[in-house]
């Protein structure tokens, strides 16, 4: 079959999603990876008939078009939204509409859950599309597991103890987060963006005073801020003079075993989830009351309300006076089971189940390498055509990645993982 797997955000996704399409073209598939260019191919019928895995269903019209021209195209599609609601205060009332509709199910031949969290929801939301929705998981908890996650990870200090604070800073991101908003239809959502938005500018504040306390306190930790993919490094750099203590990481992060790592300290972040699946000591930083403090992550951990209570919970910890406060089995319940089950082959497993014969028609990979070369030189002549989600791939990145996956999995030196474009990956298995 052909399989064309869409990516919104680079840093986020694509690292699961490789995985994700070099187990499924174990399978004899051919597996195509890119951005809404390679799926606007598909729509438009200059590539074959396939599944489709897209990023999230939103009943915007221009998405309901694409939709209609997918199956037009007689295209299976799937979908998992990336952030699965998990750190929403209102699912029903501010995700959901935002990301789903009966028209674009109607259009939609399989919703990928995260787990028992967002299924349970959905079902009851969309009754009459009850079959449609299945729990996987997320592919992205594949890589939680150690054999991938320590393959990643940059080695680090044996003897720097780690603290980690998930951010989004407003006064660090690229583009205003209101930027769009006069193009809703809702009401109820725009209110509910713009007091995000002000709940956001007054937690920054916050974050901002207790990073410096934290340094000042803790001179022999480093401090590593995780920089979220919408903010911008350079203007986190601004914001925080150099300092020894605190450490910027911007690209794709992954939480080891390793008790480097003492704790993560969060305001609603879903990164949080995989800290807490991990077994660190996780922090919700609640300095204040607000219906913005109720998401999934918080609720599963630690809260605290001030910078002393903070400062005074670490020493403890450092002096391992503290006992785990984490109650993994609801977590990977929610989530299902992440880090025990494979995601990637059971949304791998619905795909064969949808096999078809015409989905398998070879697609004309001359004309495939031409546009994407042509794509090459615009890239080459204007670098900022592209938007800062999803920067162009190199050959050397590819490669790094390549040769790190193979040591995790050698199964997959039977496949050939090819740079097609600036934006595009093929995976097919060797003849």
């Amino acid at each position: 079959m052909n399989i064309y797997i869409k990516i919104e955000i680079k840093e986020r996704e694509f690292l699961s999603r490789l995985v994700l399409g070099a187990y499924a073209a174990l399978k004899g598939n051919e597996v195509f990876i890119g951005d809404d260019e390679l799926l606007q191919l598909v729509e438009n019928r200059k590539l074959n008939s396939g599944i489709i895995l897209e990023k999230s269903i939103p009943p915007k019209i221009d998405r309901i078009n694409q939709l209609k021209k997918y199956k037009k195209n007689k295209c299976i599609v799937t979908s998992i939204d990336e952030e699965g609601g998990l750190a929403t205060i209102d699912y029903k009332n501010n995700f959901a509409p935002r990301r789903f509709s009966n028209k674009t199910l109607s259009y939609t031949d399989k919703v990928f859950c995260w787990g028992k969290y967002d299924y349970n929801l959905n079902i009851k939301l969309f009754p009459k599309y009850k079959k449609k929705f299945i729990i996987t998981g997320n592919p992205r908890y594949d890589l939680l597991k150690e054999k991938f996650s320590s393959e990643f990870i940059k080695k680090k200090s044996k003897k720097k103890k780690i603290v980690i604070i998930s951010s989004l800073m407003v006064y660090a991101i690229k583009n205003h987060p209101l930027a769009n908003i006069s193009s809703l239809n809702s009401k109820k959502v725009k209110d509910y963006l713009i007091d995000r938005f002000d709940y956001k500018k007054l937690i920054s504040d916050k974050y901002l005073k207790l990073i410096d306390n934290l340094s000042k306190s803790f001179k022999d930790l480093l401090i590593e801020i995780w920089i979220h993919p919408k903010e911008s490094l350079q203007k986190w750099k601004t914001i925080i003079p150099q300092n020894k203590n605190i450490k910027f990481v911007d690209n794709k992060k992954f939480l080891s075993s390793s008790i480097n790592d003492i704790i993560y300290i969060h305001n609603g972040s879903l990164m949080a989830l995989e800290a807490l699946i991990k077994k660190k000591f996780v922090v919700s930083f609640q300095p204040f009351q607000s219906k913005f403090n109720n998401t999934l992550p918080d609720k599963l951990s630690k809260k605290v309300s001030s910078e002393n209570e903070i400062i005074l919970l670490l020493r403890k910890i450092l002096k391992k006076k503290t006992k785990s406060f984490i109650n993994s089995n609801k977590i990977e319940m929610l989530i299902n089971n992440a880090y025990k089950n494979d995601s990637c082959h059971k949304i791998i497993r619905f795909w064969q189940k949808m096999d078809q014969k015409s989905l398998s028609k070879n697609n004309n990979l001359f004309n495939l390498k031409l546009k994407n070369r042509l794509r090459l030189i615009r890239q080459n002549i204007n670098y900022k055509i592209y938007n800062n989600k999803f920067p162009p791939f190199t050959k050397k990145e590819i490669n790094n990645i390549i040769k790190k996956i193979l040591k995790v999995e050698p199964k997959f030196k039977n496949l050939r993982i090819n740079l097609l474009g600036p934006k595009l990956i093929y995976i097919k298995k060797d003849d």
